[in-house]
């Protein structure tokens, strides 16, 4: 019997970083989408667990990455609801904004449906006081295929 190593197909970093785009383009596609969201930020989190031992930055140099801090604090707040706030002091709020459904209206013209991540400390510094999860996605997809290479 083989040993227990990964997840059926998900077994190297480029495996879970080929997820993580299939999360993105969801997002893409329906940024509204709660549940593509919380697969997105919940594996961009735990990518730092699937690097090897050998990975020439330690994992803890890694962690303290800006856009993965804001990962880890929508991940943990995902999964428990409540975060520590010694630990995580990125986010302030994740919020439906818009008054007008995102598929009957213009984007351009009208105030359509979005999902907002509202920032605080370092992170409103570095990102604005809030942003929209496609952009905030697409940064940290594009800081992990950077890391990893394109897959």
């Amino acid at each position: 019997m083989a040993a227990y190593a990964g997840f059926f197909e998900l077994r190297t970093p480029q495996d879970l970083l080929r997820k993580l785009r299939h999360d993105y383009q969801r997002i893409a596609q329906s940024p509204t989408d709660t549940y593509a969201a919380f697969d997105f930020f919940v594996t961009a989190h735990h990518m730092i667990d699937w690097l090897p031992s050998t990975w020439p930055v330690p994992k803890t140099q890694v962690r303290r990455e800006l856009l993965l801090r804001v990962c880890s604090h929508i991940a943990n707040g995902a999964k428990h609801f409540v975060v520590d706030p010694k630990r995580h002091d990125s986010v302030e709020d994740t919020e439906a904004k818009g008054a007008f459904q995102r598929n009957a209206f213009q984007e351009e013209a009208f105030d359509v449906q979005r999902s907002v991540v509202e920032l605080k400390g370092g992170a409103a510094l570095a990102l604005g006081n809030s942003i929209e999860v496609p952009e905030l996605a697409r940064q940290v997809f594009d800081f992990w295929e950077k890391q990893l290479g394109p897959v």
